[in-house]
This record gives C-alpha cells, sequence and structure tokens, in this order.
C-alpha cells in the first residue's frame, strides 16, 4: 500500500499534492500544507482525505519530502491524468518497450519488444486510443506513464461484464507516488460506469513488488498464467 492511502503517514503541517473533486477527470494535482486529516479509517486506496491550510479539500496523491517540494516548486510541475491523444503515441510506444524489457528480464521470452516501436505497435496503439481506453500520466507536458485497456467481447464464457489491463507502465523514477494507482483509477471509473465491473491483467510472477501494488489497489490473485515452450532438435 503507498504511503498516501496510509493514514499514519499523513500529518498536520506537511506538503502534499491532493486531487480535488473537481479536477479528478482531469487528474490535475493541487499542493499545498496539511491542516486537517478527514479520513478516520486506518487507510484508503484513493488516498487520504486532507484539507489544506488554504482550505481547499481532496485526497492525497503524493507526500513531498523536503527535496521534493523544492523540486516541485522550482519547476512548478504538476502530475496531470488525461486521455491520451495521438499527439502521445509515440512515448506510448517508448514507455511500452520499456515494459516488455522489463517482463523479458522477468523470464517472458516470448514477449517481442520489436512490436512496440514497429508501425504494427503504432497501429496497435492508435486503434485502442480511438476506440478503446488508454490513459496518460503527464507532467511538463512530458508522458511518463500510461495504462491501456479494452472489454473482453471475444470470450463469451465469462458470465459477467469484463475488462482487461492491456499494458499499465510508470518511469521508474516516478514509482510509489500514487501515480499508477491515480492511472488504476481512471480504468476502474471508466468502466464501471459503463457497467462492466470487472478487470483482468496478467503480471510476471515473479515481480512480487507489482503483485504487491494490485493487492493494494483491490485486484486479488486467482490465477498463474503458465508458458510452455517446445525445444525443436533437427535429425
Amino acid at each position: 500500500m503507498n504511503d498516501n492511502q496510509i493514514r499514519e503517514k499523513i500529518k498536520p503541517g506537511i506538503k502534499v499534492q491532493i486531487v480535488l473533486k473537481k479536477d479528478q477527470p482531469t487528474g490535475i494535482l493541487t499542493t499545498g500544507i496539511v491542516k486537517d486529516i478527514l479520513t478516520h479509517s486506518a487507510n484508503h486506496h484513493r488516498g487520504i482525505k486532507v484539507r489544506l491550510k488554504d482550505g481547499q479539500i481532496g485526497r492525497v496523491q503524493v507526500i513531498l519530502t523536503d527535496d521534493a517540494a523544492n523540486t516541485v516548486q522550482k519547476e512548478k510541475s504538476i502530475v496531470v491524468i488525461k486521455k491520451a491523444l495521438i499527439d502521445d503515441l509515440y512515448e506510448i510506444q517508448k514507455l511500452h518497450f520499456k515494459l516488455c524489457v522489463q517482463e523479458k528480464n522477468l523470464g517472458n521470452n516470448i514477449l517481442n519488444s520489436d512490436f512496440s516501436l514497429s508501425l504494427a505497435g503504432a497501429n496497435f496503439f492508435k486503434e485502442k486510443i480511438e476506440n478503446e481506453f488508454v490513459y496518460v500520466a503527464k507532467t511538463n507536458g512530458n508522458v511518463i506513464g500510461f495504462v491501456c485497456a479494452s472489454k473482453l467481447n471475444n470470450k463469451p464464457w465469462y458470465n459477467k461484464n469484463v475488462a482487461e489491463i492491456i499494458s499499465i507502465y510508470v518511469k521508474e523514477s516516478y514509482r510509489k507516488k500514487g501515480i499508477g494507482t491515480s492511472l488504476l483509477n481512471k480504468a476502474k471509473d471508466y468502466y464501471n460506469n459503463i457497467n462492466i465491473p470487472n478487470i483482468l491483467l496478467t503480471m510476471p510472477i515473479k515481480d512480487v513488488s507489482c503483485l504487491e501494488f494490485y493487492k493494494d489497489n483491490d485486484f486479488i490473485s486467482c490465477y498463474n498464467t503458465l508458458i510452455y515452450t517446445a525445444s525443436y532438435k533437427h535429425i
């Protein structure tokens, strides 16, 4: 579970970035100093609700250390979660390439990382941007993370409406800041609003931290995906 979701990690006087209710559709973050903690439970999957010193109320997405706060103030950077545009296509392809390399290093040898930056890869993500669900996390105009999902129309044996997270990735230097959670929440809200309350995803079985991340975001482990690769001997 991320620190922004744990009540005891939030103290009056610390600097945070929150998402205001009016900014939930865009993911725009507001920076300020915590005055009051409004969440009474020990944790909350969307972030602890607080009131800032200026009176604004929202859920904490990022806890800023002194160094991080200085960086944000210096660069005036905010993280925005928004629907992907065709202009974001190449940046999404590059992040997908990094995701494929990461998963291949964890043992998934059937992944073709060349696909990400190919014309076929561009056409794949272009279709998803235009017809399915692709959101990006951006700061200072740069894409630092994305999530791509789609409805599962080709598995009629499921007895409920189901969507699938095809890919989700956040640049390593921006992890553990609530960005991955914000991307997942966009997907949850989007599909729930169109009566698809169930979302599947697959992940590398060796990636323990990734598994904990998904569990913290209310996903449950129900089965493993196994891979068999035949070895051919030429006679």
